[in-house]
């Protein structure tokens, strides 16, 4: 049976180029009928809280495995495969210290020679290190190893430039180039995808598989994903992780849509990720790609536009009669619960107040809100002292009427504001004093559809002194 991996070091948080590695293998295992190990890379100081971030980010995110595995958990199978790795001959032992490593490499870069480390160079045990124990590398010769790699085509790695990989070290740990194989071994796998940093270890491991069981893997390496500054993503970088951008409020097929036609000369929004899998081609160019937030929020606000009134509750919690009238202005939850509650609680979104000066020029429309009034201070042709002494008469006025304003006078009475001279400065603060915004749908889809208890208990607060 087919099979592949995804194998995070749970030394952080996931990171965009992570998730995007793992999206792509559970793609790929929901496509072929594959089999997908989540395998922790725990062989180094870890912190267990990173084993739950993972899990979270992972399942989150909508992608399952079928087993889970912790190398900290298989020192036994490391120790069995060390044993034959022995007998075959092709593991040798060296006793040289941190120390004589440094002087080794100091001594060959003023030869000008690569810093490789061979069999050569290696330091037998003598009277003088009868103490110590050795640490194990796996012995590489000076042979090209070629692939046809899945994504990059054919690919080319002269081991002769690449030093003997250590697989044990002297206090008896095994480091990950050898465990990582022996886990590959023993798991069956038959692919592996990664980012194209790994290329190298590729070509060792090839070898390494090989050598120990003559295992074929295909083998699949991503382009490399940058962070907004050009760099590799990396937890060092503090990237943007899957928590955050969580937290943040982006839906998880948000992300997944971006990771997977990234880097694509084509885009389809999909809707989940049993749709996305027809498009996860992994036909990708070798070219690094820059992830852009900026896009990410497109795509997360294509996809909220996307959401029909009886899927409200699944990405927000709750419905709303009104979604067809604010979605456009709709980007994250949060959005949604603000708008929501604009046009449904009876509370003050705005600590906006009314110029006097405004006043008096509505009073220009007071006939299409129906006062009820006769009163002669709404002159327009006063002169500017005269309206500010009208101030405090209009102001009272209003506070008065604005239980008789009705839903079918807005048109009219937005339409003579528009036409005033100040109109659109008006209007903007109108805007303002009902919804808290700036931007949204037209004033009249508002006041027509909004409580009209609400609107005047806005607008009192407004005028109020």
């Amino acid at each position: 049976m087919l099979c592949t991996r995804f194998a995070p070091s749970p030394t952080g948080l996931l990171h965009l180029g992570n998730i995007r590695t793992a999206l792509l293998s559970y793609l790929w295992a929901q496509n072929n009928n594959a089999k997908l190990v989540l395998r922790f890379d725990d062989t180094d100081r870890v912190d267990t809280k990173y084993i739950d971030a993972i899990r979270n980010d992972l399942s989150w995110m909508g992608i399952k495995f079928d087993k889970e595995i912790f190398q900290s958990e298989r020192n036994a199978i490391y120790s069995k495969w060390i044993e034959i790795c022995k007998e075959k001959g092709i593991i040798y032992p060296a006793y040289e210290t941190k120390e004589e490593l440094d002087e080794l490499r100091n001594r060959l870069s003023k030869e000008k020679k690569a810093p490789v480390y061979k069999k050569h160079y290696a330091k037998e045990k003598d009277g003088l290190s009868s103490g110590l124990e050795p640490h194990w590398r796996f012995e590489l010769p000076n042979i090209k190893i070629e692939w046809n790699d899945i994504i990059r085509g054919k690919v080319s790695i002269n081991l002769k430039s690449v030093s003997d990989p250590i697989i044990q070290k002297s206090d008896g740990s095994f480091t990950y180039m050898f465990t990582s194989v022996i886990d590959d071994i023993e798991e069956q796998i038959s692919h592996i995808f990664r980012g194209e940093d790994h290329v190298t270890n590729t070509a060792i491991q090839i070898y390494m598989f090989d050598q120990i069981n003559n295992l074929q893997i295909e083998y699949g390496h991503l382009p490399i994903l940058l962070n907004k500054h050009g760099q590799r993503m990396s937890k060092r970088n503090n990237d943007e992780s899957i928590k955050d951008l969580r937290e943040e409020g982006f839906f998880p097929m948000t992300l997944s849509n971006q990771m997977v036609f990234i880097g694509k000369n084509e885009f389809h929004l999909c809707k989940s990720l049993d749709n996305l899998k027809d498009f996860a081609d992994l036909k990708y160019s070798s070219s690094q790609i820059r992830w852009s937030k900026k896009e990410a929020l497109k795509i997360q606000h294509k996809f909220v536009q996307s959401i029909k009134n009886d899927d409200l509750a699944t990405y927000f919690g709750e419905q709303f009669g009104k979604w067809d009238l604010i979605k456009n202005e709709i980007t994250f939850k949060q959005d949604f619960v603000d708008w929501k509650d604009i046009f449904e609680k009876k509370q003050i979104v705005s600590e906006e107040k009314t110029d006097l000066n405004y006043l008096n020029d509505l009073s220009l429309n007071t006939n299409n809100m129906q006062l009820d009034t006769n009163s002669s201070t709404l002159n327009t042709d006063d002169s500017k002292n005269n309206r500010n002494n009208q101030s405090t008469n209009l102001h009272e006025l209003l506070n008065k009427s604005l239980d008789n304003i009705q839903a079918t006078n807005w048109s009219a009475i937005l339409e003579d504001i528009k036409n005033m001279e100040n109109g659109k400065a008006i209007l903007k603060k109108l805007r303002l004093i009902l919804t808290g915004k700036k931007f949204g749908p037209s004033l009249l889809e508002l006041l027509g559809n909004m409580d009209q208890e609400i609107i005047i208990f806005r607008l009192k607060n407004a005028l109020s002194k």
